[in-house]
Formats: C-alpha cells, sequence, structure tokens
C-alpha cells in the first residue's frame, strides 16, 4: 500500500522532540532528510524514493535502536555508525561496504 505523500519529510518533524517512533514507510519521499533531534528510537523510511547516502545526521540520535531503509535508492558506502543498531534494514539499495 502507498500512502502518496510526496517530496521531501516537513521540516517540523525535527523539532519534535518527544517523538519515539517515526513511520513514513511506503510514500514518495525524497531528499534531503530533515536533521532529526530528540528521542527517537525508530525510524522506517522503507518504500520511498530516497537516495544520495545515508544522513550522517542520524549519528546524533543516541536512542536511535532501528533503522529500516530498505526499498530506496540509497547509493553509497554503509557509515559504520550503524553498526551500533539492534536492528538495521537496507535491503534493496545500492550501498557498498
Amino acid at each position: 500500500m502507498t500512502y502518496g505523500i510526496g517530496g521531501p519529510l516537513p521540516e517540523f518533524l525535527r523539532n519534535l522532540r518527544s517523538l519515539r517512533v517515526l513511520d513514513s514507510s511506503s510514500n514518495s519521499l525524497v531528499r534531503p532528510l530533515p536533521t532529526f533531534h530528540g528521542k527517537l528510537t525508530q525510524i522506517d523510511l522503507s518504500l520511498n524514493n530516497l537516495n544520495e547516502s545515508v544522513p550522517e545526521s542520524l549519528r546524533r540520535l543516541r536512542s536511535l535502536q532501528v533503522l529500516n531503509l530498505s526499498r530506496n535508492n540509497f547509493a553509497s558506502p554503509i557509515p559504520t555508525f550503524l553498526g551500533n543498531l539492534t536492528s538495521l534494514d537496507l535491503y534493496s539499495n545500492k550501498l557498498t561496504g
């Protein structure tokens, strides 16, 4: 199922410091992703049109445990900071490393 939200994620999401889970999967989102702050523990951005590289800004999310970026068009080396997660899904991208 596609929800049909297109374009970039809204910038106001970066200011939701109490947000714990962000699920914007199955849309038509494109870069740039906002720089997230706060206590996000789970992010699901699978099944979108995100490309370029996995954002370095995710490094600042110390509480992040689950990250699903599968079925996008990310094309870069896999960042080493992603090794601290309990669940990581990068299936069907163009990542290297």
